[in-house]
């Protein structure tokens, strides 16, 4: 799971446990734990936490007083430099050929400097612009492709 640190430090994740149950029915009590620590950071059904830039392991403990359960995931925060940089990957690994993606890959390369210098504006613009030149280039031989490109910048976004 990849969460986007709009600040370049860090990022409000939300969790939610709302699909755990109990086959008696029984209240259920909730914790959640991040990065190994013995302190929960909440008790509830759904929880948020400010984590960092970086790999976080967040583990859910569920109780219904008798029994206990676990679910772990790792959350991946990441800066949007590094989110364009997934982007960049997806588009050099499409099926592409290299004179049509030049132009796209100087658009999110243009982006990605951007967010890095923590200039988001500048980065949502070239973004932006990246979609246009999709929707313009892409779009009419390879819709699916199209779309599977646009929606990863819209995220960004």
């Amino acid at each position: 799971m990849f969460v986007i640190a709009r600040n370049n430090t860090d990022a409000v994740v939300y969790f939610d446990g709302s699909l755990s149950s109990d086959v008696e029915n029984n209240p259920l009590q909730f914790s959640w734990f991040a990065d190994d620590s013995i302190n929960a950071f909440a008790t509830g059904v759904v929880a948020t936490n400010v984590l960092s830039v970086g790999a976080h392991s967040i583990i859910l403990v569920v109780s219904d007083g008798m029994d206990t359960g676990t679910n772990r995931i790792i959350v991946n925060v990441i800066t949007a430099g590094q989110a364009v940089e997934k982007l960049i990957a997806i588009v050099n690994d499409s099926a592409l050929s290299r004179k049509d993606t030049h132009p796209l890959l100087a658009t999110l390369n243009a982006a990605s400097a951007a967010f890095d210098r923590g200039n988001p504006t500048p980065g949502i613009n070239q973004l932006e612009a990246f979609q246009n030149k999709v929707r313009a280039q892409i779009s009419p031989g390879d819709p699916a492709l199209a779309e599977t490109f646009t929606q990863a910048a819209q995220i960004i976004i």
